[in-house]
């Protein structure tokens, strides 16, 4: 162990301080140098400026921080929470206008209710097309029926004709 010269004053209020924390003199300066270590606190400045005002100071300095904080608050933050709730409401509203499942279901519905009633309408077309195609062919087929008919007697008379012709001829 080392012994240090401290004045008899100094010695005496180390010696009261170890009292009121329960420590012998020694573990004391052993505690005193670790809390000056680990704090970074200038023991010369610490007899200079008191706890209470350097809390003064740190609760000033906070005070200041939060001013700021509630300035940037009101000039960024609020503009920023109307520009979203805005936003927010114009979402809402086009939701709230936008057509329902339902509607397209009804579209859809009448849509092939039209699709089929054309297709019916146009079978309908065809079949009547087809009848009045149908007779006036079967109407054609049998004035050629009649024409041929015709042509057939005309030829037989032809035939007749030469037939007599030749006999006159032949005479």
């Amino acid at each position: 162990m080392t012994s240090i010269g401290i004045d008899e004053l100094t010695h005496k209020e180390i010696k009261t301080l170890s009292k009121v924390h329960k420590k012998s003199i020694v573990d004391f300066m052993r505690c005193a140098a670790v809390y000056f270590k680990q704090t970074g606190i200038d023991p010369e400045q610490a007899i200079i400026e008191s706890p209470q005002k350097a809390i003064k100071e740190l609760t000033r300095r906070v005070e200041q921080i939060i001013g700021v904080v509630k300035a940037q608050q009101q000039d960024m933050m609020n503009p920023l929470l109307e520009q979203l709730t805005l936003l927010v409401k114009g979402v809402e509203t086009l939701l709230g206008d936008a057509p329902k499942e339902s509607t397209f279901k009804t579209v859809l519905s009448r849509t092939e209710e039209m699709i089929e009633a054309d297709q019916t309408h146009h079978m309908e077309q065809l079949q009547t097309q087809h009848k009045y195609y149908k007779g006036q062919a079967d109407l054609q087929q049998q004035t050629n029926l009649n024409t041929i008919k015709k042509l057939d007697e005309v030829l037989a008379g032809m035939d007749k004709m030469a037939a007599t012709l030749k006999v006159i001829s032949n005479r």
